[in-house]
């Protein structure tokens, strides 16, 4: 989690970490990043509630789920 400062720079606030259980290493990437959004938003609810988030991502799992003509397994869930 980051904030900008004054000057209009990042700075890092909180470092999450998490090792994946075997099963979650065979997800897709996009998979990997819904549950990094979960653990994050679950972790720090604290911070998500008191003050406006602005989620910078270079991949986005909203629109890769609902470009998908048909959804299976997990992603459909």
């Amino acid at each position: 989690m980051a904030q900008e400062n004054k000057e209009e720079k990042e700075k890092a606030l909180y470092y999450l970490s998490r090792t994946l259980t075997e099963n979650a290493l065979k997800y897709s990437p996009v998979e990997k990043v819904c549950l990094a959004l979960f653990y994050g938003i679950k972790k720090l609810r604290h911070y998500l509630k008191a003050y406006s988030i602005r989620l910078i991502s270079r991949v986005d799992p909203i629109m890769f789920v609902t470009s998908r003509l048909v959804l299976s397994g997990r992603l459909a869930k």
